[in-house]
């Protein structure tokens, strides 16, 4: 039983029978870095030994580094270098000295002292943010801000979210974030953005902007967003979407699903479902012949079904995530990943709902076919933005497709890496803490009496799964019940036949703790529940009495339907279900209450409209009698119970 069961959504990876720190660097930040390095805006702080660039983004930012990206950000950087420029400080160090001069003689900034700038000084967000307004033509000292309360400014024109306003720990990566997000701003009084302005400057391409995902960014003016055609979006960002390959610790393939690179470091996106209980992987880049090994796990979420990947490599064309529009019911969306291990594949549709709950899970729905495989691949929308990661869809139903909202990526730290093997171990030993409890731990019944136990865990996680088994099944069935609460859930149990059985409850799929166990015992004594019997069907329990339910209708057959003693009694569903809620257990209580009446049961079948129906047999009697559902004269869903005289 899975905790939440409202409906049932498939996984959708191909099996081959087969608390994130305040300081770590997030997504967003992440991502905005590599646009703002793909513009040359942002130099980092020397290269890896692979070659890429280190941002350390988690430090915090120094004035001189501050005052580099505001002369960047107005596009005077080939001047401030080629420029005489000179300031009357001693501590400014000789890389900075030319950016620092250029703001000095502009006016952009002044010292601390007569012959110190506090090169090393950590500025705070009011302090940089001063600097970008600055960038965009506002001005704090002809009144249109204050530098200390500089936020409210740039709250009011979009700038930040009110993220800036507590005075919170301030990072480089909080730089890259405001940079990259003022690239997309208006200067003041005018439809230019500072992209445009920049691109007029010469301080940046137009290639080099349609790579860093602003090309919206060059049409502001015309106050929209460039839409894409979908040869657009394929040509974009298919290359980003790779196929991913999942190993047990013994080498043998688990699954293939997608996933998306979010960085050209590597930094990759898929579902944690696609990795669970995976020792290695590995990643096929469109492209590229050899596969890239995975070499770990930066972060994951189980209840957000998220896994944050760093692939073995640099250079990956990457997707930028949406963080300006948010999804629309009825927008254009673009899926692009493997289904059932395909070569990179698009398919089109829309939002369906971008805020739609299963399994108490949230999720953006959509029209846009995904398979077995497609787990983990990307939801864009017709910007060439990621708005979801494809994780699953209901496969009673028609085009109804699902995706975690990309924003939720923003949760995942990016602190540090683990090993695949290591995130084993992480919810091995989680799962390991996970018990199970049982109340009462006997039921002691009579035949087609249902009674009903409290199963209990001590987590709230979501994604476990129970299941029961019974000794003796002539004896006891049972019946799962609602999740009462975040840590229980019922279990019913219909007494079927004088004896006694064993229950045992466990965590199923590798969803707890696989040693956790409870056991109860159920006895069940000869005697029937006492309920009333039909009059015209000799020692026939009655369904309406047991139930509590008023019969809809009673039906005699007459002489021309070559039926002996025919009747038939009918019950609304809907008059059911308004007493027993989703409990079906009632439908085997009565099952037990006709065999103990000696009405033994033959066999059973589904009718054409799809409802089982059982037959039963008492030859005290020499009745014959069928238990079901069916669709009645007038349309309505009914319980019957129909007997005659068995020929």
């Amino acid at each position: 039983m899975k905790k939440r069961m409202s409906m049932a959504l498939v996984v959708i990876l191909i099996v081959c029978m087969f608390s994130p720190s305040a300081l770590a660097a997030n997504l967003k930040s992440v991502q905005s870095a590599d646009a703002l390095y793909t513009l040359g805006l942002f130099k980092g702080t020397g290269t890896d030994e692979a070659g890429n660039p280190i941002f350390a983004l988690d430090r915090t930012p120094t004035r001189e580094e501050a005052v580099t990206m505001l002369v960047r950000l107005l596009g005077k950087e080939d001047e401030a270098l080629s420029g005489n420029w000179t300031h009357p400080f001693t501590d400014v160090d000789a890389w900075a000295a030319p950016y620092v001069s250029y703001a000095y003689v502009m006016g952009l900034t002044k010292g601390t002292g007569s012959t110190t700038f506090g090169s090393a000084v950590q500025v705070n967000a009011a302090q940089y943010l001063t600097f970008v307004l600055r960038a965009l033509g506002y001005s704090d000292s002809a009144g249109d801000f204050s530098w200390d309360t500089a936020s409210v400014l740039s709250d009011e024109i979009g700038l930040t979210s009110g993220e800036y306003t507590q005075g919170d720990s301030f990072t480089r990566g909080d730089i890259a974030s405001i940079s990259f997000g003022a690239l997309s701003q208006k200067l003041k009084g005018s439809t230019t953005t500072l992209t445009q302005s920049l691109l007029t400057a010469g301080a940046v391409t137009e290639e080099a902007v349609n790579s860093a995902g602003l090309s919206g960014a060059l049409n502001a003016g015309s106050g929209a967003l460039k839409t894409l055609s979908s040869e657009e979006i394929y040509t974009k960002c298919a290359p980003a979407v790779f196929r991913i390959v999942v190993y047990d610790a013994a080498g043998t393939a688990l699954g293939t699903a997608s996933g998306f690179f979010i960085s050209s470091s590597g930094i990759a996106v898929t579902n944690y479902h696609v990795i669970d209980g995976a020792a290695s992987a590995l990643v096929y880049v469109p492209g590229k012949t050899e596969p890239y090994q995975v070499k770990g796990v930066y972060d994951y979420n189980t209840s957000t079904d998220l896994a944050v990947l760093q692939v073995d490599g640099d250079g990956f064309p990457y997707l930028e995530t949406e963080s300006t529009v948010e999804p629309q019911g009825g927008a254009t969306v673009y899926a692009i990943g493997y289904p059932l291990g395909l070569n990179s594949t698009i398919s089109q549709g829309i939002v369906s709902n971008p805020d739609q709950t299963v399994d108490g899970k949230e999720y953006i729905q959509t029209t846009a076919p995904i398979s077995a495989g497609s787990s983990g691949g990307a939801l864009i929308n017709a910007y060439g933005r990621v708005i979801g990661v494809t994780s699953g869809t209901i496969s009673d139903g028609q085009n109804l497709n699902f995706a975690v909202p990309a924003a939720n990526l923003g949760t995942l730290s990016l602190e540090s890496v683990r090993t695949l093997q290591a995130v084993i171990q992480e919810q091995n030993a989680l799962r390991a803490q996970i018990t199970l409890g049982v109340s009462p731990s006997s039921l002691a019944l009579q035949i087609g009496q249902e009674g009903t136990v409290r199963i209990t865990t001590n987590t709230d996680d979501d994604d476990i799964s129970l299941e029961y088994s019974i000794s003796d099944e002539y004896v006891a069935m049972g019946q799962w019940g609602d999740w009462v609460d975040d840590y229980s859930c019922e279990l019913h149990i219909i007494g079927m036949s004088e004896g006694s059985a064993t229950v045992k409850v466990r965590f199923a799929d590798d969803t707890g703790n696989p040693d956790a166990l409870v056991v109860f015992t159920v006895t069940v004594s000869s005697g029937a529940v006492p309920v009333s019997t039909y009059s015209m069907i000799p020692g026939a329990p009655d369904f309406g009495s047991y139930i509590g339910v008023a019969l809809h209708k009673m039906t005699q057959s007459d002489a021309s339907s070559g039926v002996e003693n025919g009747v038939i009694y009918t019950y609304l569903a809907d008059d059911v279900y308004n007493i027993v809620g989703d409990d079906n257990s009632f439908f085997y209580g009565y099952y037990a209450l006709l065999e103990a009446a000696g009405y033994s049961y033959v066999g059973g079948q589904q009718s054409s409209s799809g409802y089982v129906v059982m037959m039963f047999k008492n030859q005290e009697y020499n009745k014959t009698l069928y238990y079901g559902m069916a669709e009645d004269d007038d349309g309505s869903v009914v319980f019957f119970i129909m007997a005659y005289d068995s020929q």
